[in-house]
């Protein structure tokens, strides 16, 4: 599947639309997890720090908006639910070379607590910088989302375990 839009300048560049998969290690997750319980913060904003300074790092360029997927919808038996009940939001950082990565954390923690408290009133066209500039609404080039999976279950004979393909 692929999408029009703007690379660069490049008004008829194609982006390839991709799903990479991240798993962590269990001695990685504990890490984070530790990390993120110092802090007092979910674990999933550790790892979208982590993601927000690897694109910086890799395209060069300090502003950096990528589109998380908000899991904090108000109704309980829709926490799980994915598809037309799934929102992403911007969540932006600019990064300096001076900042360390702990200043990044509580940095784009706050941002994803800030995307979070209004996405039931977001609206591209009221909220998004240049939303309006040759930009399609509800579209980033990349975007982020934090899934933990549930452990396998055994039932007498019967085993049941997230299919990963």
């Amino acid at each position: 599947m692929t999408r029009e839009g703007h690379i660069k300048g490049e008004p008829h560049a194609r982006f390839e639309v991709a799903i990479a998969a991240m798993p962590a290690d269990r001695e990685t997750t504990s890490a984070a997890e530790s990390l993120a319980r110092a802090k007092s913060i979910p674990v999933s904003d550790f790892y979208l720090a982590c993601w927000q300074a690897l694109v910086w790092r890799l395209f060069g360029q300090p502003d950096v908006v990528i589109g998380a997927v908000a899991d904090e919808r108000g109704h309980e038996t829709l926490r799980d639910a994915c598809g037309l009940f799934a929102i992403t939001l911007p969540v932006r950082h600019r990064f300096d070379d001076r900042m360390r990565f702990d200043e990044v954390l509580d940095a784009v923690a706050r941002s994803r607590r800030a995307a979070s408290d209004w996405q039931y009133d977001f609206s591209w066209d009221r909220n998004v910088e240049g939303a309006g500039n040759n930009r399609a609404p509800g579209f980033f080039p990349l975007a982020f989302q934090f899934q933990t999976l549930p452990p396998s279950r055994s039932v007498d004979a019967a085993s049941f375990s997230v299919v990963r393909s």
